[in-house]
């Protein structure tokens, strides 16, 4: 097991939350709350994706499933998510399997706390 001062940290700043207001402006609250419930589960399919590609060392897979991921985060404002996703699919593609592999523990780390404060913008929204 790491030890804190080893486990990357989560930028505080996970999400760029005027992707987000700007979204909520042009489609209202509901419509918001329910891209970001379509947008958790691609998400969680794609990271499903990923680590079978990852187990796998399947090049392609991991590939195609942090493509995916790119572009839902960076679509939303999720920079972290999205720059860790490009890191992961360039690796791929280049035929770095290992350089794509190593991020793969970053990338769920950071994904959990994209969902998660994707979730509490969706309580918000709704109560």
């Amino acid at each position: 097991t790491m030890t804190t001062a080893e486990q990357p940290q989560v930028p505080a700043d996970i999400v760029d939350g005027s992707v987000l207001d700007e979204f909520s402006k042009a489609l209202g609250a509901e419509q918001v709350d329910e891209l970001l419930g379509k947008l958790d589960e691609d998400l969680r399919g794609a990271s499903e994706r990923a680590a079978a590609g990852t187990a796998a060392r399947d090049a392609d897979e991991i590939a195609s499933a942090v493509h995916a991921i790119k572009g839902l985060s960076s679509s939303l404002g999720a920079h972290a998510l999205a720059e860790i996703a490009k890191d992961m699919e360039q690796a791929a593609r280049g035929g770095d399997v290992d350089g794509a592999i190593a991020r793969h523990d970053d990338l769920q780390r950071v994904l959990s706390a994209t969902l998660l404060h994707f979730a509490t913008v969706r309580e918000a929204s709704t109560a």
